[in-house]
């Protein structure tokens, strides 16, 4: 029979694991940030094919990137980020698209 490929819930959900598994085993240089923290389903109105980001999602991605893992709370390198711009980033507002 055709073996069925992983969701893409099930790949992220087994890189995750695996991740808290090398930590648990010592790997204090490995970290975990969910793709959908980048880029999730209220950003739908960005990814104009519902799968691949525009240019501002890029944007949006990057700064939130940097909050997650370089604010205060970053999982790489905590505060070495401290400009409120990048931080803070508010996405410009767009249109919904008609369905």
């Amino acid at each position: 029979g055709m073996a069925l490929a992983p969701s893409l819930k099930a790949m992220r959900e087994q890189v995750e694991m695996v991740v808290k598994t090398l930590q648990r085993r010592g790997d204090k240089n490995l970290h975990y940030i969910s793709g959908l923290e980048l880029l999730g389903e209220a950003d739908l109105d960005r990814m104009p094919d519902e799968l691949h980001p525009d240019g501002d999602a890029h944007e949006i991605m990057g700064h939130r990137f940097a909050r997650l893992a370089f604010g205060e709370e970053g999982v790489l390198l905590p505060g070495r980020v401290r400009d409120r711009d990048m931080l803070d980033f508010k996405p410009p507002l767009r249109p919904k698209r008609n369905s």
